[in-house]
């Protein structure tokens, strides 16, 4: 009966032993630093520090493209209005084009709100007067109230109801000649 018992048994094999570990030589001061440059470079060329992509690597150029995206979706999340007008405006090509140029003039934030401001500022300076920095005023005043409960008044050119429902429809709000809407935005 034991023999019969054995004879059913599922036959157990032995595992080999793991593989001993190799041993490696503790990083000299030279690794280190190779291994800093090599950090920093791919840390430039994700974060376009680094104008020129030192890195010629399908990786690197990943990262890049997934760093411009995040930090340009919380800018797009912030300022849709802008962001729309900015479309409108000068097409998709040449407003990502211009997206793109902050992104290589400004650092990243960590917070949403730092880089929202930081963009606010930045294209602020970049256009001439005319509908695209109306939005903007406007659409920045209210983020500043919704972030810190800011109070604000605000002169505009466009007409402020009228601003979504017009680039909603695809096309920019009109232009008066003269600051004629005065807007209090509270948070």
């Amino acid at each position: 009966m034991i023999d019969e018992l054995l004879a059913e048994a599922p036959v157990r094999r032995r595992s080999a032993p793991p593989p001993a570990r190799p041993e490696h030589a503790p990083a000299t001061n030279d690794d280190r630093v190779a291994a800093a440059r090599c950090e920093a470079a791919l840390l430039g060329c994700t974060t376009r520090r680094n104008r020129d992509q030192a890195i010629d690597d399908p990786g690197a150029r990943l990262l890049r493209a997934l760093t411009d995206q995040a930090r340009l979706a919380r800018v797009a999340a912030a300022l849709p209005l802008t962001v729309m007008a900015l479309g409108l405006d000068r097409g998709r090509r040449s407003a990502h084009a211009l997206m793109l140029e902050y992104l290589a003039d400004e650092s990243p934030h960590l917070l949403a709100r730092s880089e929202t401001r930081a963009f606010a500022r930045w294209l602020g300076t970049r256009l001439e007067p005319g509908v695209i920095v109306e939005v903007l005023r406007i659409e920045a005043a209210a983020f500043d109230a919704i972030i810190d409960g800011d109070v604000a008044e605000v002169r505009l050119r466009i007409d402020p109801p009228a601003v979504r429902a017009s680039l909603s429809a695809g096309r920019l709000p009109e232009l008066e000649p003269h600051d004629r809407y005065l807007v209090s935005v509270t948070g």
